[in-house]
């Protein structure tokens, strides 16, 4: 088993595969949106990516609106938009297709087209066609352990939340941002 040293400490890249977002091109040309995660300390880390309430994160292919913060740079102002409600009951289990596990010596990237944000939070049809905008990811602390999916697991469908020992915590943050332009 490992134990942590420091705390763990990830690196993350957003990016976007264009920067202008045609509305009326065809849905498979539109921007996707990748997120690139390299762990610095320690080697392994397995992250929960979806939490006691579904709040999701970056690290698989279920990115939400909700991680960004959306600034309308031709009117100056943030982008308002609905957010996940955040309803989920609680998780009393944590199952091995919630978690994403890390190494150190292996970048782990994700990516989905803008239009594939969380379906009860789709910022992309409200933003404005001729209106330049800036996303920014907002930080985000997961729980985490120091070791792999299959020794947490063990061969098991799912652990009872509480019974997984020594959980830490992990920031996902980054100072990227992220330039769109949207047009017709």
């Amino acid at each position: 088993m490992l134990r942590f040293r420091k705390v763990p400490t990830v690196h993350i890249k957003v990016a976007l595969t264009s920067n202008t977002y045609y509305r009326s091109a065809p849905w498979s040309s539109h921007p996707q949106l990748v997120v690139t995660t390299t762990l610095l300390t320690p080697s392994l880390l397995t992250i929960e990516n979806r939490g006691e309430t579904d709040s999701g994160t970056i690290l698989d292919d279920k990115i939400r609106a909700e991680h960004f913060e959306f600034f309308d740079l031709t009117t100056s102002k943030p982008v308002i938009h609905d957010l996940f409600p955040g309803t989920c009951d609680p998780w009393d289990a944590l199952y091995p297709d919630v978690v994403t596990e890390l190494h150190s010596d292996k970048p782990n990237s994700v990516s989905l087209l803008l239009d594939d944000m969380s379906p009860l939070a789709d910022p992309v049809n409200i933003l404005e066609i001729g209106h330049e905008y800036r996303l920014t990811l907002k930080p985000q602390r997961v729980r985490c352990w120091g070791r792999s999916i299959d020794e947490i697991f063990g061969g098991k469908e799912d652990i009872p939340r509480g019974e997984i020992p020594d959980p830490k915590e992990v920031l996902l943050a980054c100072d990227d941002e992220l330039l769109l332009k949207v047009e017709k």
